[in-house]
């Protein structure tokens, strides 16, 4: 899953940019919808690791559903972050974003890209250590 997050922001950096006509951006959709839905599927997950415990799942529903109505801000919100990152005056041209995408581009990219990147704690977070296995370490 954590491929497929990072295979997304790589490929919204290194192919949307690039993207000149209709099907160089098909090719991009098409590879881009291939790996980006572990951002929607690892929600529940995410909620089940913030309640920290599997057996409350009212909890774990409560969370989701916070976790749900974010997103649905955050979507709302991104139209306004888009807005203040096109450059209306820019002409099109044929660098990277045809020059007034460029600043969206690399946002989105640069932002899936941390957050796929924050998942590697996930993977690499120390595990709790028991009291006797505690007090045995420090004798």
């Amino acid at each position: 899953m954590l491929g497929g997050t990072i295979g997304a922001a790589v490929e919204v950096l290194a192919i949307w940019g690039f993207t000149r006509n209709l099907w160089s951006f098909v090719i991009f959709a098409i590879l881009y919808g291939a790996t980006s839905g572990g951002y929607a599927v690892l929600r529940p997950r995410f909620a089940e690791a913030i309640v920290s415990n599997e057996k409350d799942k009212e909890q774990t529903l409560l969370v989701f559903g916070i976790l749900t109505a974010l997103r649905g801000a955050a979507i709302i919100a991104s139209g306004f972050v888009v807005a203040t990152q096109l450059n209306e005056e820019a002409l099109v041209t044929s660098g990277y974003g045809g020059g007034k995408w460029r600043d969206v581009i690399l946002y989105t990219g640069i932002v899936m890209l941390a957050s796929s990147l924050g998942g590697l704690g996930w993977f690499t977070k120390s595990k709790p250590v028991s009291e006797p296995e505690a007090v045995a370490a420090e004798h």
